[in-house]
């Protein structure tokens, strides 16, 4: 995971990784493509440490999927079609995120042992971190009020 984050960080640091929107922004699309690769191998570790099934490990990495694709094709669109899009990303964020807290957790807790503890660890600092996307999107890709500087850090 860190390898590949690496990878696209290097390319948007030295120059690449990135396109023009339609709405004249930088888009750095090699975070895209990272978050494609490295959050679902997340996902599958925390499933893993919470003894889910592996179909609820894959549903929870289609909704993944399926959240940054939106989240990419709203970065791509200019006007209000870009909302629509957002809110399709949060409507699977959302379903990750109370996975993640509800059904994942209580798998852990059942599973026995130390995995209970380390799984809330883990998702929490995840679910934390997470948060902030969403957040970050609204002001760089939505509204375009963050530099692109800013964005990338």
């Amino acid at each position: 995971v860190t390898g590949i984050a690496s990878i696209a960080y290097f390319s948007m640091a030295s120059g690449g990784g990135w396109v023009i929107a339609p709405d004249c922004r930088q888009l750095f699309v090699a975070r895209y493509l990272d978050w494609l690769i490295t959050t679902p191998l997340l996902l599958i570790d925390l499933g893993l440490v919470a003894g889910v099934s592996r179909w609820d490990i894959m549903a929870l990495c289609l909704s993944d999927v399926l959240m940054i694709a939106t989240g990419a094709f709203g970065s791509l669109t200019v006007g209000n079609v870009k909302w629509v899009w957002w809110f399709f990303g949060m409507c699977w964020f959302l379903h990750i995120i109370f996975a993640l807290g509800k059904s994942w957790a209580e798998a852990a807790k059942a599973k026995g042992g130390d995995s209970a503890s380390v799984y809330s660890k883990i998702a929490g600092i995840t679910v934390i971190t997470w948060f902030c996307y969403p957040v970050v999107w609204v002001f760089a890709e939505g509204f375009g009020n963050f530099s692109v500087t800013f964005e990338v850090c």
